[in-house]
């Protein structure tokens, strides 16, 4: 892609299909940036504004209007967890408050820390995990949760990941996403069709394309445990479950 500078607007980035391809506008430290290219791929996270000003959002559902919180990112918790790599750790524990906490780990000693951490502190179980932990920064994050866009594709561009998930897709999923998109693009600037069959791939890839997703998620999510469970029946649940495979 080439671009162009432009002094500093208080404009959100967006795309803009033309008659030779996709004009992006992004904003960066030194102005307002102009991209021009063949075709574009939308990955800037839950709360895309490039797919936004496509019109890519119009057709979804507004699950939860806004979700938001802080996390904090700190270094020496010491999860027992081995090799948890990029995994996202959630424990379900109804007597705390909010009733979970998670953890996610980052670069080196790092760790992404979501929940109460005080309460987290003072738990007989988990606590020992911070008791040499120290905070380095927080970080708060807020998006608004629609259903999954089961048509990813405006005109040459093609919303990736989160871009177009009601909820994370995670790094997996986020770099299958990206494989697969730079795959179809590859095939429709060699004058092949590629964007039905990404979509195709999308819409079986990812179980919250499902329609009965949400129907599903209302009724056994742990948000509906840690409301419904004391802390002995979800032990008794996650029992239950250990070791248990999908059929198929």
């Amino acid at each position: 892609m080439s671009s162009t500078k432009r002094p500093l607007r208080s404009t959100k980035p967006r795309a803009r299909n033309t008659r030779r391809g996709v004009t992006v506008v992004a904003r960066g430290p030194k102005g307002e940036e102009t991209f021009q290219g063949r075709s574009a791929i939308a990955a800037d996270g839950v709360n895309s504004a490039i797919a936004a000003s496509l019109g890519m959002n119009e057709a979804r559902a507004v699950f939860m209007p806004r979700v938001g919180g802080q996390d904090l990112i700190m270094t020496g918790v010491e999860c027992p967890v081995r090799d948890a790599g990029s995994s996202h750790l959630s424990w379900t524990v109804p007597d705390l408050p909010g009733g979970r906490f998670m953890l996610d780990p980052r670069d080196g000693d790092r760790w992404q820390v979501g929940g109460d951490l005080e309460a987290v502190r003072q738990h007989p179980v988990y606590g020992a995990w911070f008791r040499n932990a120290r905070l380095l920064y927080p970080t708060a994050f807020s998006a608004t949760v629609r259903t999954a866009n089961l048509n990813p594709v405006a005109g040459r561009v093609i919303a990736i990941g989160d871009a177009a998930s009601p909820i994370e897709t995670w790094v997996q999923g986020a770099m299958a996403c990206g494989y697969q998109a730079a795959k179809a693009q590859a095939r429709e600037i060699n004058g092949q069709p590629g964007y039905a069959g990404y979509v195709a791939w999308w819409r079986q890839a990812f179980y919250f394309c499902d329609p009965g997703y949400f129907r599903r998620i209302v009724a056994h999510h742990t948000l509906t445990w840690n409301k419904m469970c004391t802390n002995e029946e979800v032990d008794y649940i996650c029992r239950a479950v250990k070791g248990y495979k999908t059929p198929g």
